[in-house]
Formats: C-alpha cells, sequence, structure tokens
C-alpha cells in the first residue's frame, strides 16, 4: 500500500499518510479516550490492535504529540501504562517489543506528567537499562544494531525532564554498571546518534556529582560541542521548499534525523545548567557559529522540521544565559525580517516562535530599539525626519506632538503589528461572543497546573494570544510602536475578556478554582498598562481606566493576579500596570476607587478560607466514615461467625452425602474391575497370537538374514577374485607396452639393417670386380642376415600369441564384471526383503505398545471416571443453583428486551414524524422561494415605475424653470441672469434615493 512505508534497516518505524489537516487537542482527547478504552473495556484483540495502529500512525505528527504531552494525568498515565504494559514481549519477560518501544520514545519525551514510575513503567525502565548494559558487553566492533540505539534514546527521552525517572534509575543496583559501560562506549564508537544519547543519559545521572565533572571536562566538551555542531548544521531539507504541515510525516530517516537534533540541542542545555560548563559554552565559537546558522531559518518559507529545532535551540539558548541572549541580539536580523514566524499557520510553531522572542527582548530596551533601528535602515525611503525620530525618542513629548508624527514610521513592521493585533482580536471574539469552551468536568480537564485548570487555555489561539500579548508588552519599550499600537487597542476588550473568564472561574470546582490563573486576562492588562497609560494620557483616557478597574471583572483578574503563589511574573505585571495608574491619578482630581479590588481580594481569600472549611469538613467525613465503616466490620464479623456455624452444620451434612456417594462409587468401582478383568483376559489372549506370529516372523527374517550373510561372503570373494584379476591385467599390459617398446626397437634395427644392404647392393655393384674377391665374407653376411629375419618372425609370433592371451583375459574380466552385477542384484533384493520383515516387525511392536497404551487408557478413564462421579454430583448441586440463576436473568433480558422494542418502536415513530416535518419543511421552503421571486418581480416593476415617475418630474420642474427663465428675460437684461438658473432642481426623495 502507498500508506504504509517501513524502513528496512528498522521495521518498528513506520511512516504514515496524515489523517486530517489540523489536529486540535480535542481530537487528540478522543483518540486517547478510545484507545485506553479498547484496553479498558475487554475488547477483542482486533479492536486493541486497530487502536494500537492508530495511537502509532498519530504519534508520527508532531502537532499530535504536542497536545498529548498537555492532557491531563488522568488520562495521559492509563496510555502510558497500557504501552509500558505491552512494551515487555509476553512470550520473554526479559525482551521488549521494538515497534512499542518506539511508540513509548514518542510518547514519553517531552512530556511533564510522568513522574515517579508505575509499576509497568518501572518494569520497562529496568529492562530498558539490562538491555543496554548487556549489548555494550557483548559488543565487539563498533558497530551496533538498531535496537541498541532504538534503547537507549528511549532511555535517554525519559530520563530528560522526569524527576521520578531519573530517582528510580538512580536507585537501580544497575546504575553504576550503566555509567561506567556507557563512559567505555564513548570510546569505542565514532556513530554520532549514539555518541549523544549515550551522553544525554550520562549527563542526566552523573552531571551533578564529582564523576560528572571528571567525564565532562573542557577538552571532552569542546569535543562533544562539535560534534553537536556538525549534526545540527546538516541540512535535512531545502531550505527553499515550500511549507510542510506539521501534521504531514516525511520519511522516518528524516524523523530519526530531527530527534536526533533535537537531543544534541537538548544536550547543550543540560550542560548549561552547570557553571563551570556555561562558562566553557558562552565563550565557545561553535555556539555563536549554531546562532549564525539557526537565525536565517527564523522565515515563513522554511521546512517545519528546521524551524521547530532552530527554535527549540534558540529559545533554550536565550533563556539560559545574559551574555549568550545577547550574542543572539547582536546576530540577529532585523524584527521585520524574523519575526514573521510569530504569524505562522501551525500553531505550535508560532507559539515556540513567540516565546522566543519574549526571551530575547526580556525588558531589554536598548536591544528592542536597536532592531527596530535596523528595520528602519533597511528602508531609507521610509526613515522618518529628525525632528520625528526625536519626538519619538522622548518620552515626554505630548500626546499631540506625538499624533502628528506620520503613521509610516516601520513600514516593514506595521503590517506584522496589524497581524499581531489581528490575531489577539479574533481569540477575544471567539472567547467573549462565543462559548466555545462548555464547562469541564474535574476529571477530564483539572490537572495539578495553573495553565491546565483553566478550560480556555486548552486551545492554541489562547496560548498563542498570551505570549502575543507578552511580546508587545516588551516591544512598547519602543516610542514608535506604541504610536502604531494604541490606536488598536482599548479597555472594553479587557473588559470583556475579563467578564468571560470570571464566568468560567465561578464554573469551575473550588478545587480547581483555586489553581485558576487568567493569563490571558492578566496578559492583556499588562499589554494595556504599557502602550495606553503613560504620563501625557487624556483625562477621558484616564477616567475609563478608573472605570475599567472598578469594575468587577477586572478587579476579579487583578486580585488573581496579586494571589498568585505558582508564578510571581504574574503578581509582578499586575502590580507595575497598578502603579502606574496610581502614579498618574496623584496628579489627577480623581482617585480610582479601590474598593472593587478589595472586595475581589477579599472574596479571593474567602474563597481559599471556604476551601480550608470544606476540606476540614472533608476530612471531619471521612472519619465518621471510617467509624461507621469500623462498626460495619464488627457487624460483618459476627455475620461471619454465624455462617461460619451454618457451614460447619452443612459440612457434616455434605460428608454424610459424601458416605453415602462412596458407597455407590465403590459399587461402581466393583462393576468396573469385573469388566476391566475381562477385558484383560481379551487383552491376553490378543497378546500371545500377536507374540506367536511375531516369533514367526523373528525366525522368517533370521533366515533371510543368513542368506544374506552367505551371498554377502561370496560377493567378498568375487571382489577378491576381481581384484586379482585387475591386478594381472594390469601386469599383461606392461608387458604388452616393453614388447612394444621392444618391437619398435626391432623395427628401427631392421630399418637401419636395410639401409645398409642398400648401400652394400649399391658398392657391390660399383664393385662388382670386388665380389669375386670377397664371396666368403658376403656368404657369411648373408647368414646373419637370415639369422635377423628369422628373430623378427619370432618375436611377431610371440606379439600375436600375447594379443591372444590379452583377449582371452578381457573376455575373463568382462564375466566376471557381468557376475558381479548379477550378485550385486541379488544382494539388494534381499536387502529390500529383510527392510520389509524389520517393517514388519516394527508394525508388530508397534501394535504391541499400542495395546499395552490401551490397556492403561483403560485404567486411566477408569479413574477418570471416579473422579467424574464425584464431579457430577457437584455439578448437579451447582447447575441447580446456576439453573434458578439463568431463569431470573431470562426474565430481566426479556423485560429489557420489551423495553427496547418499545423504544425502537418510538425511535420508528419519531424518525417518521422528522421525515414529515422535513417534507412540510421542504414544501414551506418551496413556497417561500415562489413568493420571494413574486416580490422580486413586484419590486423591478415598482422600479421601472419610480423611474419613470422620476423622469416625469424632472420635466416638469425643466419645464417651469424654462418658463420662469422666458419671463425673467423679458423683464430684466441678459447680463443680470441668474447662474443658478439653468439647472434643473430635484428634490431629494426616498426614490430619488
Amino acid at each position: 500500500m502507498p500508506g504504509d512505508v517501513v524502513d528496512e534497516q528498522k521495521p518498528w518505524r513506520k511512516t504514515f499518510q496524515p489523517c486530517s489537516v489540523e489536529t486540535s487537542r480535542g481530537d487528540v482527547l478522543l483518540v486517547v479516550q478510545s484507545f485506553i478504552a479498547a484496553f479498558n473495556d475487554g475488547s477483542k484483540q482486533i479492536a486493541k490492535n486497530n487502536a494500537l495502529s492508530e495511537m502509532k500512525s498519530r504519534c508520527q505528527s508532531l502537532q499530535f504529540l504536542a497536545h498529548l504531552h498537555t492532557l491531563p494525568a488522568s488520562v495521559f498515565s492509563p496510555v502510558l501504562d497500557i504501552v509500558s504494559t505491552l512494551c515487555v514481549d509476553t512470550n520473554d519477560n526479559d525482551s521488549l517489543r521494538n515497534d512499542l518501544v518506539a511508540l513509548l520514545f514518542d510518547i514519553a519525551g517531552g512530556a511533564v506528567l510522568v513522574g515517579y514510575p508505575t509499576p509497568p513503567f518501572a518494569k520497562v525502565l529496568a529492562t530498558l537499562v539490562r538491555t543496554v548494559v548487556d549489548a555494550i558487553i557483548e559488543l565487539t566492533n563498533a558497530d551496533l544494531e538498531a535496537s541498541f540505539i532504538l534503547h537507549l534514546q528511549t532511555l535517554a527521552t525519559c530520563l530528560r525532564g522526569n524527576v521520578g525517572v531519573k530517582l528510580f534509575v538512580s536507585e537501580l543496583p544497575t546504575r553504576k554498571e550503566l555509567v561506567r559501560t556507557l563512559a567505555l562506549l564513548l570510546n569505542r564508537t565514532d556513530d554520532a546518534s549514539i555518541l549523544i544519547y549515550a551522553m544525554s543519559v550520562l549527563a542526566c545521572l552523573v552531571l551533578h556529582e564529582p564523576m560528572g565533572r571528571k567525564l565532562f571536562q573542557p577538552k571532552n566538551v569542546s569535543h562533544a560541542l562539535a560534534l553537536v555542531v556538525s549534526i545540527l548544521d546538516s541540512d535535512t531539507a531545502s531550505s527553499s521548499s515550500m511549507m510542510l504541515r506539521f501534521d504531514s510525516t516525511s520519511s522516518s530517516s528524516a524523523l530519526d534525523t530531527v530527534r536526533l537534533q533535537l537531543a544534541s540541542v537538548n544536550l547543550v542545555l543540560d550542560w548549561a545548567t552547570q557553571p563551570w560548563i556555561l562558562d566553557l559554552l558562552e565563550t565557545s565559537g561553535e555556539i555563536v557559529h549554531l546562532v549564525e546558522v539557526m537565525l536565517p531559518r527564523l522565515h515563513l518559507h522554511e521546512t517545519v522540521q528546521r524551524l521547530h529545532v532552530a527554535l527549540h535551540f534558540l529559545h533554550g539558548v536565550a533563556a539560559t544565559s545574559h551574555r549568550l541572549r545577547k550574542t543572539i541580539g547582536s546576530k540577529c536580523p532585523p524584527l521585520a525580517k524574523v519575526m514573521a514566524v510569530v504569524l505562522h499557520p501551525v500553531a505550535i510553531v508560532a507559539i515556540a516562535a513567540t516565546k522566543f522572542f519574549v526571551a530575547l527582548l526580556t525588558d531589554d530596551k536598548p536591544l528592542v530599539e536597536t532592531l527596530l533601528d535596523d528595520a528602519s535602515i533597511a528602508d531609507p525611503a521610509s526613515t522618518p525626519p529628525p525632528s520625528a525620530a526625536m519626538s519619538f525618542a522622548n518620552p515626554t513629548t505630548p500626546a499631540s506632538a506625538q499624533s502628528s508624527t506620520p503613521d509610516k514610521l516601520l513600514p516593514l513592521l506595521q503590517p506584522l503589528l496589524i497581524g499581531l493585533f489581528r490575531t489577539l482580536h479574533a481569540t477575544i471574539t471567539q472567547l467573549v461572543r462565543h462559548d466555545v469552551v462548555p464547562a469541564v468536568s474535574s476529571d477530564v480537564d483539572h490537572r495539578p497546573s495553573n495553565d491546565l485548570n483553566n478550560p480556555i487555555s486548552a486551545t492554541d489561539a489562547y496560548q498563542h494570544a498570551v505570549w502575543i500579548c507578552l511580546l508587545l508588552v516588551q516591544l512598547g519599550a519602543d516610542a514608535r510602536i506604541v504610536t502604531l499600537s494604541v490606536p488598536l487597542i482599548n479597555f472594553s476588550q479587557l473588559v470583556g475578556l475579563a467578564q468571560r473568564e470570571a464566568t468560567l472561574y465561578e464554573s469551575l470546582p473550588p478545587e480547581a478554582a483555586l489553581e485558576f490563573t487568567p493569563r490571558f486576562s492578566l496578559a492583556f492588562m499588562a499589554l494595556v498598562g504599557a502602550l495606553v497609560i503613560h504620563n501625557d494620557m487624556d483625562d477621558d483616557v484616564l477616567r475609563e481606566c478608573h472605570a475599567t478597574l472598578q469594575h468587577p471583572a477586572v478587579a476579579f483578574v487583578a486580585a488573581r493576579g496579586l494571589c498568585q503563589v505558582d508564578e510571581k511574573q504574574w503578581t509582578l505585571r499586575v502590580l507595575a500596570f497598578l502603579r502606574r495608574v496610581f502614579a498618574l491619578s496623584i496628579h489627577s482630581t480623581k482617585s480610582p476607587q479601590l474598593l472593587p479590588l478589595a472586595d475581589a481580594l477579599y472574596a479571593a481569600h474567602q474563597k481559599h478560607h471556604d476551601a480550608i472549611v470544606s476540606w476540614t469538613d472533608r476530612v471531619t467525613r471521612r472519619d465518621a466514615a471510617l467509624q461507621l465503616a469500623s462498626k460495619q466490620v464488627d457487624r460483618v464479623t459476627a455475620e461471619l461467625d454465624l455462617v461460619r456455624a451454618n457451614a460447619a452444620d452443612e459440612r457434616m451434612l455434605a460428608r454424610t452425602e459424601h458416605a453415602r456417594l462412596q458407597k455407590e462409587l465403590d459399587a461402581q468401582r466393583t462393576a468396573h474391575e469385573h469388566v476391566l478383568e475381562s477385558l484383560t483376559a481379551n487383552m491376553e489372549t490378543q497378546l500371545g497370537k500377536v507374540k506367536a506370529h511375531c516369533d514367526g516372523l523373528l525366525r522368517q527374517l533370521q533366515d533371510k538374514t543368513d542368506a544374506l550373510e552367505k551371498k554377502r561372503a561370496q560377493l567378498q570373494d568375487s571382489r577378491m577374485q576381481r581384484g586379482q584379476l585387475d591386478q594381472d591385467n594390469q601386469a599383461l599390459q606392461r608387458k604388452l607396452l616393453m614388447l612394444e617398446m621392444r618391437l619398435d626397437e626391432v623395427g628401427e634395427a631392421n630399418a637401419a639393417a636395410a639401409a645398409d644392404v642398400e648401400r652394400m647392393s649399391t658398392k657391390a655393384r660399383q664393385a662388382q670386380t670386388e665380389l669375386e674377391s670377397m664371396s666368403e665374407a658376403y656368404a657369411a653376411q648373408s647368414g646373419d642376415l637370415l639369422a635377423a629375419r628369422e628373430s623378427n618372425t619370432h618375436l611377431k609370433r610371440t606379439v600375436e600369441l600375447h594379443e591372444e592371451k590379452h583377449e582371452s583375459l578381457y573376455r575373463q574380466l568382462v564375466l566376471l564384471a557381468k557376475a558381479h552385477h548379477q550378485q550385486t542384484d541379488d544382494l539388494r533384493r534381499t536387502t529390500e526383503e529383510r527392510e520389509v520383515a524389520v517393517r514388519e516387525l516394527q508394525e508388530a511392536h508397534a501394535k504391541l505398545d499400542d495395546l499395552h497404551q490401551h490397556v492403561e487408557d483403560q485404567e486411566i478413564r477408569i479413574q477418570s471416571h471416579k473422579e467424574h462421579m464425584a464431579e457430577l454430583e457437584r455439578t448437579i448441586v451447582r447447575y441447580e443453583q446456576s439453573v434458578a440463576e439463568e431463569q431470573a436473568r431470562s426474565s430481566s433480558l426479556r423485560h429489557d428486551l420489551d423495553m427496547l422494542r418499545h423504544q425502537h418502536v418510538k425511535m420508528q415513530n419519531e424518525a417518521a414524524a422528522i421525515v414529515m416535518q422535513n417534507a412540510e419543511l421542504q414544501r414551506q421552503v418551496d413556497t417561500t422561494t415562489a413568493a420571494l421571486a413574486q416580490r422580486d418581480g413586484d419590486v423591478q416593476r415598482l422600479k421601472a415605475e419610480l423611474n419613470k415617475y422620476a423622469k416625469i418630474q424632472a420635466m416638469i420642474h425643466q419645464l417651469s424653470d424654462g418658463a420662469a427663465v422666458t419671463a425673467l428675460s423679458q423683464r430684466s437684461t441678459p447680463d443680470s441672469a441668474s447662474p443658478g438658473s439653468h439647472h434643473a432642481f430635484v428634490p431629494e426623495t426616498q426614490f430619488s434615493q
């Protein structure tokens, strides 16, 4: 299928197609609740597998994971427990399923609600530690399998940011061995991912200890920083490519690269918590290089993954050190170029970007002015005149002088400011005019956190709006931003937003209300104080500010900000707002009324007191309930003693019944023994017959074995004869070769002699005269020649005799081979007959074993029959009870079936009524459409008549004016004619309009 792509090296990592364009927190909550329900309500295995596959596919989305990590603990903890339970292999408790370990990595990574591990999660953590240690110990080379990397990165992700997990791993007996093996692994591998995750685990475990100082020395940190730079500086995607959705998923390798880059950033941030490493980071050129690499990524055309990594790094570094924040500010481009990511279409990226700029511009007015001045220099045509710049630089300039300044002070930043305020206004409108978030029960959205106790803050738009307000407060340090922003904000928005969050506060349970923080209202109040309230504000605006502060909802928001126990920044912002208002009221004729604020503070403290009283009453009620429960336990104990006495009586009756059943069982046993004896006799008779038949088969097998042995002996003798003949044949062949060689030598000698004879005959012809004198010598030579010829003839006859003897030996060898082949066939037939006999003997033994087994089965059946008789008596009693229960259940089911039938008939009637209503509504719509068409015709006709009437009126007035002009021309000269009399006058009527 094209929807699923599996990595061959990592089969547990799959790539799925996105399910939707936008993933909201409500969608994530529904998916998680269905996942929990599938594993808790006893669903079938196919339903569990479908829920697990759905969860795996959704966890490939970073936006889904971001919402998952913000779910309440009552929803997140069951998911973590279920996945942890499934991680451990059911067949082998010491092994883990890699696909579910990958899912655990996605779920646990970045979560803040893990806490101390539950038993399933603790088992998975202990197994992860053990597998990592074992894999490192068994390592023989630098190459590790992918499952080890998965286990290592999962362990590192679970440790980071979770104090409970760190405490649990530190308490394990294998903790020292884990640290030691990881420290050794750093010197045995060059894999970047293994090095990063191993250092992350070590940083979480020993960074605050003396051993951490030894491991993370300046030299080692420098090498590690070079590795981090090589990882973060790699281009995983083209920066000029089209923007990807936060839901969309790329290949698993790209996701692994993003995870590795995020882990590298987290490692650097963990190092920055230690002063001796922070000093090194502040003076390191690698950090400056990374800042220069990450800042150019802040634009809307960058891929979401790269933008996410860049914002994570920049925000972490800016929030860690003032010196590093100054470094980022000096390298940062103008705000008009980089701050557009604050309005990124992906909400989580936009929130991360807003957090980064808030951390960068924290109460640093010179940095804000520098970045804004850079934006002005970037467009020289839009630079304001010196007088205007001076008026903005002076905060005591009157409002009239500032209003005369040109509007286009920052033309590149002005659209961005308008977009930020448009986002704020849209979020306020959504919260105030539409009740999009109903009252949430405490078991769904109630969590021990200020942010999560606010149901409205569950939306991305709410969080984005809060951070936008804080960003605008930081930008408000520049007077030009104030001038551009003042027309876009008013006190009525603060009042409406405060009323909405006050209403929500009243609808929350008491426990949730105590931890409730109206963050949007507080941030908007700080924004109003930074932009609107200043020394030169008008008296009307000051009176409106006093009236707003006297509003009960605004007073409630201020009181909640002053009564903070979790985040003191809100208290500081509210105090700054009130200080500005009171400072301006000193020079005014009217001071603000503090009674609403006092009432809100009193109500807040009263609510705290009521909560304490309710908790005290709850404890008292629980003590009373405990005493009542102890009394009930005493009463139940007495009833239990009575039940025990009744049980003793029933036990006596049961013993009597058991004795009766034992007698019946003895009688049945006697009958079964008689049956068994007869069956045993029959079996023994059949066994004797089978034994006789087996003895006969054994004798036949012995006879055939003896015959086979004789044939084997004969075959062995024939083989020996054949070997002897082969040796003789080889000797004769050698002799034949020698004779052939001698014949060749004789032939050569004969040829030489013939040549000599020819030469001698030639000489004889030449020396005919000498023949007579040499006759005796010639006669002797002729005798020698005759002797040589005779010896040659004798040799030929000897060779022919040897050839005849060789042919006879060859015929004997052929006969021997045929005899050997026949003996081999006889041996094969004999072997087959023996195998058949052996097979028949084995079958006879098997039949004998079956008979023995049958006898044993009969004995077992007799024993089981005895047990079955006892079980049958007990089953009869249980059956009578179950019959009564089934009758009661069937009656209730019959009643439920009748009720369901009535409901079904009722629903059918309602459906028919709805169909009739729809038909009636359709007829009314048709009638209305026809009436509208008729009215349109009437309107067109009336318009035509009105046009005609207007033309007639104009002609009448024109004629009347013409007659008047003629009369006047007769009475006066043409030079004294009125210039306005030549134009016709048409009165303004509703028709002309």
